[in-house]
């Protein structure tokens, strides 16, 4: 079965057109215009599940109300041999200085929201990497185990990390109650970098492609600030609706040693280095 074939399955709709467009490094994407004239975007993958469990985060962070999120056109079930996930077309569009203000306080908005636990209904991904969401209780908790030692034991099971590295951490893993503190959950986009938002032709920012589950909000700062791409009136939009608590700077960092642990486990252990110095620092 085609994609055509696919979707016409998923809604009783025909595509008239098909065209490949840049989709992320995991997925094929293509952007489809329906024979009533509406566009669409196509994502497909060959893991059903990974689709699936992508959709339930973006109907999980609509339930916030805060910031846009496209719509689901439809979605594979889990039980297909291929996942396909179709959304509204967003298109895109360089972002005013008015643009990058709104996306910081609606970021902000979505932070407000709390949801009460720490988790998520479903483990999900970020990126191909299978991603622990079990509900805990304790913010220190989860984020020890279902995200700092999950990458950890990864990078050591395929020996793209020296087994020495768990030792490395040991110092830093048992003194994240004090460093982290107790936070209030957040909706967590869960993997905010600059190429995981996009503008619309009317200036709304949309959030796509998350990695979704309740934690800490600085989690996602930490990842805007990571490999940068976001208007520094973004984070001064954020700060006057909701101000990031004294001693953030430090914070931030520990949060980006689970996004650079997972880049040795996506892209290798040329990323080893950026772990160390960052662990260094926060040790």
């Amino acid at each position: 079965m085609n994609i055509t074939q696919q979707f016409y399955q998923l809604t009783q709709k025909k595509i008239k057109t098909l065209v490949s467009v840049s989709g992320g490094d995991i997925c094929t994407a293509y952007r489809a215009i329906l024979h009533d004239g509406q566009k669409i975007f196509i994502k497909t993958h060959k893991n059903a599940h990974m689709l699936s469990v992508e959709a339930d985060g973006l109907k999980w962070l609509q339930t916030a109300q805060t910031i846009a999120i496209p719509t689901i056109i439809a979605v594979a079930n889990e039980s297909q041999s291929r996942g396909l996930l179709a959304l509204e077309w967003i298109e895109p569009t360089s972002p005013t200085d008015a643009n990058w203000e709104t996306f910081g306080r609606q970021l902000a908005w979505l932070h407000k929201a709390n949801p009460g636990f720490f988790g998520f209904a479903k483990n999900n991904y970020l990126g191909h990497l299978k991603q622990s969401n079990i509900i805990t209780n304790k913010w220190v908790d989860f984020f020890r185990t279902h995200r700092l030692l999950t990458q950890i034991e990864l990078a050591i099971d395929t020996q793209r990390a020296p087994a020495n590295l768990a030792k490395k951490f040991e110092p830093l893993l048992n003194d994240l109650e004090s460093l982290l503190g107790n936070p209030t959950p957040a909706y967590l986009h869960g993997d905010l970098w600059s190429g995981n938002h996009v503008f619309s032709a009317t200036g709304v920012p949309y959030l796509i492609d998350p990695s979704v589950y309740a934690g800490h909000r600085e989690v996602d700062i930490a990842m805007m600030k990571l490999f940068g791409g976001f208007s520094e009136r973004t984070f001064s939009a954020y700060q006057e609706i909701y101000p990031l608590q004294s001693g953030w700077e430090h914070r931030i960092l520990i949060y980006q040693l689970y996004y650079l642990l997972a880049h040795v486990n996506l892209h290798g252990s040329g990323w080893l280095r950026s772990v160390l110095s960052v662990l260094k620092r926060v040790s």
